[in-house]
């Protein structure tokens, strides 16, 4: 049964439908979610775990890696080329790499970026903060490769991510209008596309996450805007309020989101005192979203 909903951008364009939800265990925060293979990995602080899940129709919890002496875990990301983890360590100011295999984590860089990501190529990519600010790849052993010039306008890099067409996404403050933007850029830095927002409602506020779909939509993990998930398109254009604050399934600090493309599902982390994965199919919803003016239409069928 097909829907079409006009809505007013203040609400949810759809419904997700919410496959299922992983209750944690008791920990002060979840500071990374990472996919591999058929494994997801759930990076905890306090206590320092990383929560191993299988895929067994739902998540299954199938064992945890003790990392107590990663003294401030704020970042992790998989890398299938290497079949390893990277994790940031603030305190130790340092990079950890977890090869899945065994779990022997090794001080993989001597560096402390503020976050990072992983290329298809196997290549880890980190944002530079200075003058000028910059992305740094760098080999699985850690050899720096390029180091990527931003243009003026593109300051403070945090969250980067590689599209199919092998450019980066990246959350970052936008200093041609002031505010925090996201832009693509190509792999010689320039600028292919930047979001521009059409007014205050759809201007992000300092977002927290970014994760790529199948066909290079931009889910963003606005949370400090009315506790918000945001779905842009290929070219950075608003395309819907996926959830919020005020959705059926209230977002509380969604901080942390992961699009799994191969089951077609969206994993969103929230929560304040009790952090929950929330697992919802969105595998047919989003197909047809067009803004017209102040409306959002949406035509889907719910799995």
């Amino acid at each position: 049964m097909e829907d079409i909903h006009k809505r007013d951008r203040n609400t949810p364009a759809n419904e997700l439908k919410l496959s299922f939800r992983l209750c944690l265990p008791s920990v002060v925060d979840v500071r990374g979610l990472a996919k591999l293979r058929s494994r997801l990995y759930v990076l905890t602080y306090r206590p320092n775990r990383i929560l191993v899940y299988a895929e067994q129709g739902a998540y299954v919890l199938v064992g945890e890696i003790d990392v107590e002496f990663i003294y401030g875990p704020q970042v992790m990301v998989a890398c299938d080329v290497s079949r390893c983890l990277y994790v940031t360590d603030s305190g130790n100011r340092c990079v950890w790499k977890v090869p899945v295999e065994d779990y022997r984590t090794v001080r993989w860089m001597e560096q402390y970026p503020w976050t990072l990501g992983v290329l298809s190529d196997g290549r880890v990519v980190m944002p530079r903060w200075g003058q000028p600010f910059s992305l740094e790849l760098y080999r699985s052993d850690a050899v720096l490769t390029l180091r990527i010039p931003l243009p003026a306008d593109v300051e403070i890099p945090k969250h980067v991510v590689e599209n199919s067409d092998g450019n980066f996404v990246l959350s970052h403050w936008d200093r041609s209008r002031n505010a925090w933007g996201i832009s693509e850029v190509n792999p010689d830095g320039d600028v292919i596309t930047a979001y521009d927002p059409k007014d205050d409602l759809e201007q992000f506020h300092d977002p927290c996450n970014l994760s790529l779909d199948s066909e290079n939509g931009v889910y963003v993990a606005d949370c400090y805007n009315r506790n918000r998930v945001v779905l842009l398109d290929s070219q950075l254009k608003w395309k819907a309020m996926v959830l919020d604050g005020e959705s059926r399934n209230k977002l509380l600090f969604p901080k942390l989101l992961l699009h799994v493309k191969t089951r077609k599902q969206l994993l969103i982390v929230h929560g304040y005192r009790r952090k929950v994965i929330d697992v919802y199919s969105v595998s047919r919803a989003f197909k047809n979203c067009t803004n017209i003016q102040t409306k959002t239409q949406c035509s889907f069928k719910n799995s």
